[in-house]
């Protein structure tokens, strides 16, 4: 494990790559091929990220290396997601690309509070991330679709996760991938949380204007959407202006 000590002080300024020999699957066996590559190690954040997926691409075992949850039933996806560690994002996303259904096994799967890895980002405010989910998808509509649709146990969209945090950014992302398809802009933008609350009540009663104002902006074309986003009330009755109000912003 002194490998972990080099990783916190290393910067990344080219792709490098590592050998393994089959033989040896044990854990101690890899380490210590790698720690030996030093020269190489000094030069990626990400050299275990990708020498552990290179080796499991290897022996059959990416599929439960990129599946696998912990306790609170997080993958390896939604920890560098939601701590914004773009490296190990890109090189998980680049090598279930090649394969629709283990990317989506990938990217939908959610852990015990029911959050995606795109959820996780959103909250964070972790843009890089956001985008780079959102690019790799964006080819299967389905897939993009129920990325962004998907919902927490409280109801939670990535979006009114951002939207409720302030994450400007990453809303304004989620809504310029969803914009040349009307539905699901609109779908969107009127989903409520288990509370009733939209993605705009989120901004509204959180006082974060440049993600209101983003929200309001892309729904002005339609006049009917832009109604009932104002109109639309949460379980206690109150459109997304009263909860604003009533927070004094």
């Amino acid at each position: 494990f002194k490998i972990n000590r080099l990783a916190h002080t290393v910067s990344i300024e080219h792709e490098c790559n590592f050998e393994f020999d089959a033989k040896y699957p044990k854990i101690d066996r890899i380490f210590n091929q790698i720690t030996k590559m030093v020269p190489l190690l000094l030069s990626s954040p990400a050299f275990f990220m990708k020498a552990t997926l290179k080796v499991a691409r290897e022996t059959g075992l990416l599929k439960r290396v990129l599946e696998a949850q912990d306790t609170k039933g997080c993958t390896a996806l939604m920890g560098a997601a939601q701590n914004g560690h773009m490296e190990c994002v890109q090189a998980m996303l680049e090598v279930a690309k090649p394969d629709k259904a283990l990317l989506e096994s990938m990217l939908m799967p959610t852990s015990n509070a029911g959050a995606t890895a795109l959820m996780w980002a959103a909250v964070s405010g972790e843009n890089e991330c956001v985008q780079a989910m959102l690019e790799v998808a964006k080819p299967d509509k389905a897939l993009l679709e129920s990325m962004l649709m998907a919902t927490s146990n409280e109801g939670l969209t990535a979006l009114m996760c951002a939207a409720s945090f302030g994450k400007n950014e990453c809303v304004q992302a989620m809504l310029e991938v969803a914009k040349p398809d009307k539905d699901l802009l609109e779908s969107m933008l009127m989903v409520t949380s288990n509370d009733g609350f939209t993605a705009l009540m989120g901004a509204a009663q959180n006082g974060h204007m440049e993600c209101l104002q983003a929200m309001l902006e892309v729904a002005k074309p339609d006049k009917a959407l832009l109604e009932s986003m104002l109109m639309v009330t949460s379980n206690d009755g109150a459109t997304a202006l009263m909860w604003a109000a009533q927070n004094g912003h």
